[in-house]
Formats: C-alpha cells, structure tokens, sequence
C-alpha cells in the first residue's frame, strides 16, 4: 500500500525548512497552488513561511489540538478516534 504520491527529501532538492524555495518547490511537484495546501509541522518558522506563501498551515502541539485545528478547517478525512 502507498501512502503518499510524492516523497520529497530536503537533501534530494538541497534546501531546507523553513526556506520558502522547498515550500515553492513542492506545490511545483505536486501541481497545486498555496490554497490547496495544508501544511503540519512542529516549528514555528515553518509555519509562519508556509502561512506566508497562502499555505493553510497548522503548528503541531498534541493530537488533541491538532483534531481542533483541522476540524476548524472542516477538514474532511479525520479519523472517527480524533
């Protein structure tokens, strides 16, 4: 079973968080626009970039803030357990 489309390494494209390029780079490779976009990670730098460039972006604190944030979004595919 794949779970992903694309699997994009920094060291593959030789840039990393919270440099907007990667971010930039990979709505290239997937053919997507900012909007379209939601993006999860721990760090505040990489939030506010990807926030930045239109990106739905979600800091990472605990699974139960994470299930509040996205269903604040209306995001469609949560887990019933969340």
């Amino acid at each position: 079973m794949q779970l992903f489309d694309h699997l994009i390494f920094s060291s593959e494209v030789r840039l990393i968080k919270p440099d907007p390029a990667l971010f930039l780079n990979c709505l290239q490779v997937l053919s997507v626009k900012p909007e379209q976009t939601l993006f999860i990670d721990d760090r505040d730098a990489n939030v506010k970039t990807a926030t930045a460039l239109g990106i739905y972006a979600i800091k990472y604190e605990s699974v139960p803030q994470l299930a509040t944030s996205l269903r604040a979004l209306q995001f469609p595919l949560l887990p019933p357990s969340l």
